[in-house]
């Protein structure tokens, strides 16, 4: 008796494993209005959005990494990726938003047209 149990709980815990999604970094939408090129400054974008998942140099331009990523069952990774570059007086100086959500890809290809 004791071992159906024991079987019974493993299976149960077993299924909520396997249809449950796991989520990584906070998700955040694809409206970027409130950033402005060479105004934007640093601590704006840390006030709006809290710190990266990483920070580095790329081209010699400070920049962060914004990453979101969900795991759906069986696998399907969909990702959200913000990469902001700022001048050398921490303003915006450009930025770069990837997406493989649907919303995100129809909301990007509407307002890119």
């Amino acid at each position: 008796m004791k071992k159906n149990i024991t079987q019974y709980i493993i299976i149960f815990f077993s299924l909520i494993l396997v249809t449950s999604c796991t989520t990584f970094g906070k998700s955040f939408s694809g409206d970027f209005s409130n950033i402005k090129i060479n105004s934007t400054t640093r601590s704006e974008v840390e006030a709006n959005y809290g710190f990266p998942y990483r920070a580095g140099i790329d081209n010699g331009f400070k920049s962060y990494i914004y990453v979101y990523l969900k795991v759906k069952p069986f696998g399907e990774l969909q990702s959200k990726e913000f990469v902001i570059r700022f001048n050398e007086n921490d303003t915006v100086k450009d930025y770069a938003y990837y997406s493989s959500f649907e919303n995100d890809k129809k909301i990007i290809f509407e307002t890119n047209k």
